[in-house]
């Protein structure tokens, strides 16, 4: 199994060019993640065609019904982002959301 990580997937040539390496070496599932899912240009085209098992990206980014594929999964960062600003006002620690 390989877990492949980025912070954003753009177009997914980075990524999926990392999950058909990890194939080649051995990789019998391969997972992949980001943070922000742009996908743009042949992203999905890319995706779909790679070996990704399944790919986790956030909502930072909306995912239009046009991009979804069945082994895309969008997790939330509202709770995140609410907690972010709630502490904001109340004049807290940030940074205290990352420990």
């Amino acid at each position: 199994m390989a877990i492949v990580f980025d912070d954003m997937i753009t177009t997914g040539s980075s990524i999926t060019g990392a999950a058909h390496e990890a194939e080649r070496h051995g990789a019998r599932a391969i997972y992949a993640c980001a943070t922000h899912g742009v996908l743009c240009g042949d992203a999905i085209k890319n995706i779909r065609e790679s070996p990704i098992l399944e790919l986790i990206i956030t909502d930072s980014i909306p995912l239009p019904p046009e991009k979804q594929l069945p082994n895309i999964r969008v997790l939330s960062v509202g709770h995140l982002l609410a907690d972010a600003i709630k502490r904001i006002h109340f004049n807290e620690s940030v940074s205290r959301l990352f420990e």
